[in-house]
């Protein structure tokens, strides 16, 4: 049951795909210009093209966001070793954080615009995402800290 809760949690990357199309047209208007939008919207009057941005991103941000899920709970697991936390911890760099630029710098290479906005967009999104987790742990530290502190007193 947890795993079906899990995947069906992971189903919420396609409409994430396509809000991040979206953005990704969105900033290539902004910071590349008209010229550059007016050629990339060219470009996807063939629909495989849309078609296929769609099922990369889709599938990389499935695999994505499983692997969060599955990799965060088994860190914060309190019977688990050191060296499974570890082996979590790099699964989740690894799914997370690269394999939608791999997927996307390879099955994406001949839209080299769309391919380029999207991993510079992708790289923002995980580091903003790295720095709310790792304020979000420091306040837990820090709270657990103060709660020992104020028991020992």
């Amino acid at each position: 049951m947890k795993l079906l809760r899990k995947i069906l949690v992971s189903l919420s990357s396609l409409p994430l795909s396509a809000f991040t199309i979206l953005l990704v047209y969105s900033f290539m208007y902004l910071f590349l210009g008209e010229e550059v939008y007016v050629a990339q919207m060219e470009i996807l009057r063939d629909f495989s093209v849309l078609l296929k941005e769609f099922l990369v991103i889709a599938i990389a941000m499935f695999i994505a966001i499983i692997a969060y899920q599955i990799s965060y709970e088994k860190i914060f697991e309190k019977e688990r070793k050191i060296l499974a936390k570890v082996i979590c911890m790099i699964a989740l760099i690894v799914c997370f954080a690269l394999l939608p630029i791999i997927l996307a710098y390879y099955l994406l290479a001949d839209l080299g615009t769309f391919c380029s906005v999207f991993i510079i967009l992708w790289v923002t999104f995980v580091t903003i995402f790295s720095l709310i987790m790792a304020i979000k742990d420091f306040v837990d530290v820090w709270i657990v800290n103060k709660k020992l502190d104020d028991f020992k007193k």
